[in-house]
This record gives C-alpha cells, sequence and structure tokens, in this order.
C-alpha cells in the first residue's frame, strides 16, 4: 500500500447554530483584526457573528467582492486592501470561490513569495495569519482542503496553489447557514459533493481510510439530496 498523507485542519467544529461559539474562538487568536472574506448575500445571516466581534473590541473588515471564479487580478486586489490593514485573522465564509481566496490571502500576508512563485504543488512556504474557514455551500470541500484554485488572467486557464499551509487553522461547518441557498445552488453543489465522493472511492490509488469517508458521503447524498433541493429549510 502507498504512503498515505492526510493534513487537518486543526480544529473542525459542525452543527447547526455553531456559528454562535465563534467569536469566543476568534477572540483568543486575534490582537483585534479581523478580515472577512465573503458574500453579500450572506451578510444578514452573518450580522450576528460581527457584531458579536465588534462587541469584543475587535475590529472586522469584511470583503464581498468575489462573485464568480476568481483570477489572478481579484487576488491581487483583495491583496491591495488586506495587506495595509494587516489583520492577524482571516475568515473565509461562503463557497468554494470565496474559500480559497481566503486561504491565499491568509498564506499571502507576511509572505515575501510572489504568488507566481508558489502556483503548482508544495511551493508555498509559510502562512503567518490564523485562518478560519466556514463554507456555505456543499460541494468543493475547500473548508478542509490543501488546495486553492485561481483562472489566471493571461491564458483563462484555471491554475491550483496545493499545499498543507492552507489547510485551516479552524473549520465552523454550520448547516443552518445552506438554509438561504436556492435550489438550482444546492442541487448543483450537491452533485459536485457526490462527484468528489465517486471520484475517491473509484480512484485507483484510493485507501480504505479514505473509502469510509467517501462511501458514506455518497450514501448521504443520495438519501437527502433530492429532499434538500425540494425544501432547503428542511433541516
Amino acid at each position: 500500500m502507498s504512503t498515505l498523507s492526510i493534513h487537518f485542519p486543526g480544529k473542525l467544529v459542525f452543527g447547526n447554530g455553531c456559528l454562535q461559539q465563534l467569536p469566543d474562538e476568534i477572540a483568543a487568536h486575534t490582537t483585534g483584526r479581523v478580515f472577512i472574506v465573503t458574500i453579500a448575500p450572506l451578510l444578514p445571516s452573518l450580522k450576528g457573528l460581527i457584531e458579536s466581534l465588534e462587541q469584543k473590541g475587535i475590529h472586522v473588515v469584511t470583503h464581498t467582492g468575489i462573485v464568480r471564479e476568481p483570477s489572478f487580478q481579484d487576488f491581487h486586489r483583495i491583496m491591495a486592501e488586506a495587506t495595509p490593514y494587516d489583520p492577524d485573522v482571516v475568515i473565509g465564509i461562503g463557497g468554494g470561490s470565496v474559500l480559497d481566496i481566503a486561504k491565499l490571502v491568509a498564506a499571502q500576508l507576511g509572505n515575501e513569495q510572489t504568488l507566481a512563485a508558489y502556483v503548482g504543488i508544495g511551493l508555498l512556504k509559510q502562512r503567518a495569519r490564523f485562518l478560519v474557514c466556514i463554507p456555505a455551500t456543499s460541494g468543493t470541500g475547500s473548508e478542509v482542503s490543501p488546495n486553492a484554485i485561481l483562472v489566471d488572467d493571461a491564458d483563462d486557464q484555471k491554475k491550483g496553489i496545493i499545499s498543507p499551509f492552507l489547510v485551516p487553522d479552524i473549520v465552523y461547518v454550520d448547516p443552518l447557514l445552506t438554509v438561504s441557498v436556492p435550489p438550482d445552488i444546492t442541487a448543483a453543489t450537491g452533485l459536485d459533493a457526490l462527484t468528489h465522493c465517486l471520484e475517491a472511492y473509484t480512484n485507483k490509488f484510493a485507501q480504505p481510510f479514505i473509502d469510509v469517508y467517501a462511501f458514506e458521503g455518497m450514501r448521504l447524498i443520495a438519501a437527502n439530496l433530492e429532499k434538500a433541493v425540494r425544501d432547503g429549510r428542511d433541516e
């Protein structure tokens, strides 16, 4: 059997309403500056989180500019905002594109490497900022992966950064964040999650440890995706 190496987040919290616990968690890891990458439709759901952080004396800057698959230019634009602010905690809340950008922002802050220097596998040498990822859809699994994908504006090709430094320190998975997701997005991201489970399970280099998660994922999606699409409020 080939060697198996898995990089888990330092902590993963899962459960309806668990997002309410996050402010206390963040307060333990910041000196007062938090940078949140998210999308505008989620802001009403995040109002309580942001207010709780501010009540603890934590200054919060929120960026909602990622509305499609992020590009190199999108990354440089958001870094132009994040760099002078210099947060010590970066939080990504949203789908895979938002989480990928948040992971890269956390890795770039305080890093002398340029983006071009670490596009590829294992080239990123560090991450100096605390990173929290919170998914608002199923599908990509970006919140627990060592991967980030950007579109290169020069040739319009998707390019990946793969590094254990992109695995978040903390992951909060609050299923209630998915309640407002439109049915078509629920369907598309649910099928995306199914595809990831299928490809993991059928991969010729698959490991028994991974197969357990992949098989259970397929079972849960098959049993629940249609109900979730028909009624997104069915917890």
